[in-house]
């Protein structure tokens, strides 16, 4: 009888370590599947300072082995219910963009040296900082403020969205809001 519990217990020591050894190989997959597709974080900050529009942006890689590389970066500002497609196609026409707009993934053509305003509604906001002065991301928390001159905006509330584009085409963005009260 005892060698027969010292066998079950044996059998269950056995199962444990093939489970123990499994979590592990998942573990370490994730974290190789996690290095190599591992998006970039990024976030977006507006602040109203004595009536001074100014928006932080920041982009964060927490691969430690791999480089991301920006290829554009940008905020576009405006009203908070726009359609955000329908902005993208005034900033294209404005920009000479001949690519068409049917999706945010389209806005990548979007190239400007200096910032944009149209119709007292809309800013877009170049920020070469993340792809010409940064050639790959490592593992980094890279920060960037840019000023919206409300001058160039009626009042109200505005979504302030933060685009960036990296080698695979696919774009991240995030959002904050501003309300700029004209005195």
């Amino acid at each position: 009888m005892c060698n027969a519990k010292k066998d079950r217990n044996m059998n269950i020591i056995e199962i444990l370590k093939i489970v123990g050894g499994l979590a592990g190989i998942i573990a370490l997959t994730w974290k190789v599947f996690e290095e190599f597709k591992v998006f970039l974080r990024i976030k977006v900050e507006t602040q109203n300072e004595n009536n001074k529009y100014t928006v932080l942006t920041e982009i964060e890689n927490t691969s430690r082995f791999f480089n991301k590389k920006i290829n554009n970066a940008f905020v576009i500002a405006s009203k908070e219910d726009a359609d955000l497609i329908e902005i993208g196609k005034k900033i294209g026409e404005n920009l000479n963009v001949n690519a068409e707009i049917n999706c945010t993934n389209d806005f990548e053509e979007f190239q400007s040296d200096r910032a944009l305003y149209i119709d007292k509604e809309i800013a877009f906001i170049p920020l070469e900082f993340y792809y010409s002065e940064n050639i790959g991301i490592g593992d980094e928390k890279l920060t960037y403020r840019c000023s919206i001159d409300n001058s160039n905006f009626e009042s109200g509330n505005y979504s302030v969205r933060f685009f960036i584009y990296g080698n695979k085409k696919y774009h991240r963005s995030t959002q904050d809001l501003i309300i700029i009260e004209q005195h």
